[in-house]
């Protein structure tokens, strides 16, 4: 019951302790798919972070009223309430985790087998790449993009733009991280509103949607919400811009 943890601080120290740790772990995995995914839809536990702000929204109402009973006496909350809000926590863990899909076993099944699939590939080493190699690195993902349109899969991972290149995905993700300033996420969006730009500014009866898929989104949503990260305003007012400068 949610009124025996306001009732005991030791209580109150353990959820406050757990909350802050359950949103860490979140806020890890978070990045973890964005280095390893170019679609993290269905992959960013964004029930789990909703749940555990509510659980702290709970915890910061049990801190108050323990606070404030300290000081004034006030009278006591009926059960009813927090046995509900428990019990709708419970069911909404329970609906949305059951929903919840497999997101690395793919991913960590290939990791196992990464050095039986890429015996050619550059080795990972755990020193940092010189910068001569890295460049190297960079030049060949530009290449296999631009030449491979890899980008235009929607479905694009990590591991399978390393199959491509023949280079580790260690490598791939220290030149991404350290020497262009980009996570996998972001650097194969940058390749697809590269492209969506120029097909927005050149095809004008083309749908917004209809571009988007055709670069590799799978939702005009991500769509939308890349574009305006890299432009500062949407597709259509883009497209907008580039025609009234033509």
């Amino acid at each position: 019951m949610l009124m025996v943890w306001g009732a005991y601080p030791f209580s109150l120290a353990v959820l406050l302790g757990y909350v802050l740790l359950a949103l860490k772990i979140v806020a890890g995995h978070h990045q973890r798919i964005h280095d390893l995914f170019s679609n993290v839809e269905n992959k960013t536990l964004r029930w789990l972070r909703a749940m555990l702000l509510i659980l702290l929204l709970v915890w910061l109402y049990h801190a108050g009223d323990f606070i404030l009973t300290m000081i004034v006496d006030l009278p006591e909350q009926p059960e009813a309430i927090e046995n509900l809000v428990a019990t709708v926590l419970l069911i909404a863990f329970c609906y949305f985790g059951l929903r919840q899909g497999a997101i690395f076993e793919l991913v960590e099944t290939a990791k196992d087998q990464e050095d039986k699939r890429l015996p050619d590939c550059e080795p990972a080493q755990r020193l940092g790449l010189t910068r001569d190699h890295a460049d190297r690195i960079a030049a060949k993902l530009e290449t296999v993009m631009t030449k491979g349109h890899l980008y235009r899969d929607s479905m694009l991972t990590l591991r399978q733009l390393s199959d491509k290149t023949r280079i580790s995905e260690h490598h791939i993700s220290e030149v991404l991280n350290h020497h262009l300033n980009s996570n996998f996420y972001d650097f194969v969006n940058k390749w697809r509103i590269d492209e969506a730009m120029q097909l927005l500014a050149s095809d004008p009866q083309r749908t917004a949607l209809s571009i988007a898929m055709d670069v590799g989104f799978n939702s005009k949503s991500t769509f939308y919400s890349a574009f305006k990260k890299l432009n500062g305003q949407s597709p259509i007012a883009y497209r907008q811009t580039e025609l009234q400068a033509a």
